[in-house]
């Protein structure tokens, strides 16, 4: 037989779930960290194109002729978050 008490307790903890979940999907969208690219461009499923996309873009030697001008800022920002990294 099911514990009506269990199962309320169930649905109370999981609706704070749900509802947290939602503040901080609201939160990112207000800081705008919800946005996409991939997902906004229509490409989120062609992994291998905007790998190779990307690759290219933080290579030092790649042909955009930048050198490390791309890959600079994000292994800056790489050593920020995860300093005991060697990147």
């Amino acid at each position: 037989m099911l514990d009506k008490a269990k199962i309320t307790d169930l649905l109370v903890h999981a609706t704070k779930i749900i509802l947290k979940a939602k503040d901080q999907k609201n939160i990112e969208r207000g800081n705008g960290n919800s946005l996409n690219f991939m997902t906004a461009t229509g490409i989120q499923d062609k992994e291998i194109r905007h790998s190779a996309f990307l690759a290219a873009l933080l290579d030092p030697d790649g042909d955009h002729v930048q050198e490390g001008a791309l890959l600079g800022p994000v292994d800056n920002h790489l050593a920020a978050i995860m300093p005991a990294a060697r990147f």
